[in-house]
């Protein structure tokens, strides 16, 4: 961990998938996620569970609430179930409240994001974003200035895939409409995009 400023800190990705199971087929925003994540932002899902530490190898699938409303007719009996998303299988351990949307409105599921031994062989790859709870008593500000200075060492280090890319920061809470900010105003954490 190069980062003292946080208590908790989690990857993300976007994707996009073709679902069948349940309704119609359907082509669907995802969000990849590692475990730590949904526990970050201090959310519980509404049926089921989160992923588990070490799942990242295990097909499993978190529904939205609107996609287990349109999609499985908001049937509680759904868990368990196996789904096919771009012709494999994965399984439906949870759905997320109504109010919840991560990271943006449009994504409709989450699944256990992969890394294999070969996803840290290029340092070219820059297709991740993080999310992270500041510590207590450890400012936004504070916490901006230890990121800027890992991209400059980072820079320093590895001039032939870093020279050229940054960290970007912000406060989630600054970036969503009111409406959804008055969702996550107790959640003191920042969103950046990380180069792992």
């Amino acid at each position: 961990n190069m980062s003292s400023s946080f208590e908790a800190m989690g990857a993300f990705a976007g994707d996009a998938v073709n679902l069948v199971g349940g309704g119609e087929p359907r082509r669907l925003v995802i969000a990849p996620l590692t475990s730590d994540v949904l526990p970050l932002l201090r959310v519980a899902p509404a049926l089921g569970r989160l992923f588990q530490h070490g799942e990242q190898d295990e097909r499993t699938v978190i529904l939205s609430h609107g996609l287990w409303q349109s999609q499985f007719g908001a049937d509680p009996g759904v868990l368990g179930r196996t789904v096919n998303l771009n012709g494999a299988a994965y399984t439906i351990i949870g759905i997320m409240p109504p109010t919840f949307y991560f990271p943006t409105r449009e994504v409709q599921l989450w699944t256990a994001l992969v890394f294999r031994p070969e996803s840290f062989e290029n340092r070219g790859n820059s297709y991740l974003e993080a999310v992270a709870r500041l510590k207590p008593g450890v400012t936004f500000e504070q916490a901006g200035a230890e990121l800027t200075s890992l991209a400059a060492r980072l820079a320093e280090e590895y001039p032939d895939t870093n020279a050229e890319t940054g960290i970007s920061f912000y406060r989630m809470r600054d970036n969503m409409s009111p409406r959804y900010r008055t969702m996550l105003m107790g959640l003191a954490g920042t969103s950046l995009c990380l180069l792992l």
